[in-house]
């Protein structure tokens, strides 16, 4: 049995590696979900013939979540590994898009002994852009590569993006005037426009908001991305120098940064978490408490 340990935050790069396994004969290929059947269940349907291919078997476990931090059900575990120790003649890919528990003890025997593969979340996706673009005969500029990496964080977003843009443009170089109307907006793009309003003490922060709920967003998301951007100003006005986030989002923390003290960000974080318990509770309406808190910061 060949055992493939395919795990990590950054999906798109578990996904193209799980494609990169898969056998040419599609028949051939059984996926399960972990978390949604028992472990005893899928083992006893792999076990077993198929009807549509006489080829090696490739299993693709899906969400092996006992893996992670999360606890298993009774012997899940000990039946999991006695499968994986077994002599029958297919391939199991193992699928964790998560960090791994390495406390654990089958944890500890997968590194050891599978073949595996982890997914990095990607902080700085310029270099990843320009080969991407570069394997689809699509020429971009510094500036537009610096435009797409600062906007999109997602791989599978600027994927789908870079296909756009071959098509649009074709073998035309590309710079980020080019890409300004028709990139894809964000939510997290968003919010930058929204704090920098809010930084500027413009009342346009409230159209831009009004925007954000007519599109569709969630209030409580949009409060939680609001947060963890103020947490960054607040990282940044701390001096911690080893903030972890992309390059453009720290950068734009930097900017905003310089328009406030500590106390008043650590104020507006208190009211931004007062408005998210009060939210999740059903206690106020969404819409109006959020435009309300807005407000108050203009």
């Amino acid at each position: 049995m060949k055992v493939y340990l395919v795990y990590g935050e950054e999906q798109f790069l578990l996904d193209e590696y799980i494609e990169g396994l898969k056998p040419a004969d599609s028949e051939s290929i059984e996926k399960y979900d972990v978390r949604e059947m028992d472990m005893n269940e899928i083992i006893f349907n792999c076990s077993q013939g198929s009807l549509f291919s006489f080829g090696e078997k490739f299993i693709i476990l899906n969400d092996v979540y006992f893996l992670g931090t999360e606890k298993a059900p009774e012997k899940a575990t000990e039946a999991l590994q006695d499968f994986l120790q077994s002599d029958a003649e297919m391939t199991v890919v193992l699928k964790c898009p998560f960090k791994l528990d390495k406390r654990k003890k089958v944890v500890k025997t997968l590194l050891k002994e599978a073949t595996c593969f982890e997914g990095k979340p990607m902080y700085n996706t310029a270099g990843w852009i320009n080969k991407r673009a570069s394997s689809k005969g699509l020429n971009l500029t510094s500036d537009a590569v610096k435009k797409i990496s600062g906007t999109y964080s997602n791989l599978y977003m600027i994927e789908n993006e870079l296909i756009k843009y071959k098509a649009y443009f074709g073998s035309s170089s590309v710079n980020a005037a080019a890409l300004e109307n028709i990139m894809a907006p964000t939510l997290e793009t968003d919010i930058f426009k929204l704090i920098d309003s809010v930084v500027d003490r413009s009342y346009r922060a409230i159209e831009q908001l009004k925007d954000l709920t007519l599109n569709g967003n969630d209030e409580i998301k949009i409060n939680l991305l609001i947060s963890r951007q103020l947490r960054l100003i607040e990282q940044v006005l701390l001096g911690n120098k080893s903030i972890d986030v992309h390059s453009f989002v720290l950068s734009k923390a930097r900017e905003q940064a310089e328009a406030y003290e500590l106390s008043e960000v650590s104020r507006m974080q208190k009211e931004v978490t007062e408005l998210d318990i009060a939210m999740k509770r059903g206690e106020v309406d969404k819409a109006i408490a959020l435009e309300t808190m807005i407000l108050g910061w203009l």
